[in-house]
């Protein structure tokens, strides 16, 4: 599959990128990582100054929410990933990643805008959220200690 990127990637005649970070958080900082990756499986450069593509990442907390990330081209050589906060940036690099490894080239990446359908993203752990609830083990006696408590 390495060969095949490289083959579509050559015709196109791109051979260096610069990736421009406005962010600078963790989070970007792990999609850069990634993207950077999957660039140098293309055989591309990563430069510091001009490349032949751009990858420009921003954040635009006025306009966008949280999580939310649009990727759009402006000219042939410019690529912005823009996101509501570094989370959501850290979404649209890794959907930029994903395109470009699935369409093995630069001139099939789509515009695209998405925003999470919930407004917090995480992993539920199945625990109780407070002692006075029940949980799937609840062997012990401290909820209804809590409970008797309150009563008096």
């Amino acid at each position: 599959m390495a060969f095949l990127l490289r083959l579509c990637c050559a015709a196109e005649g791109i051979t260096s990128v610069t990736i421009q970070d406005s962010v600078k958080s963790p989070q970007t900082d792990f999609a850069i990582s990634e993207i950077s990756d999957i660039l140098r499986e293309m055989n591309h450069a990563i430069v510091q100054d001009k490349g032949d593509m751009t990858i420009r990442i921003l954040v635009d907390d006025k306009n966008m929410k949280p999580q939310a990330y649009a990727i759009r081209r402006v000219g042939d050589d410019t690529l912005v990933v823009t996101g509501g906060d570094p989370v959501g940036t850290m979404y649209g690099v890794l959907d930029l990643a994903e395109q470009l490894t699935l369409t093995r080239g630069w001139g099939k990446i789509e515009a695209k805008q998405s925003a999470p359908f919930i407004e917090k993203r995480g992993i539920k752990f199945n625990i109780p959220l407070d002692g006075r609830l029940p949980s799937y083990d609840d062997t012990g006696d401290a909820a209804q200690n809590k409970r008797l408590l309150q009563n008096k």
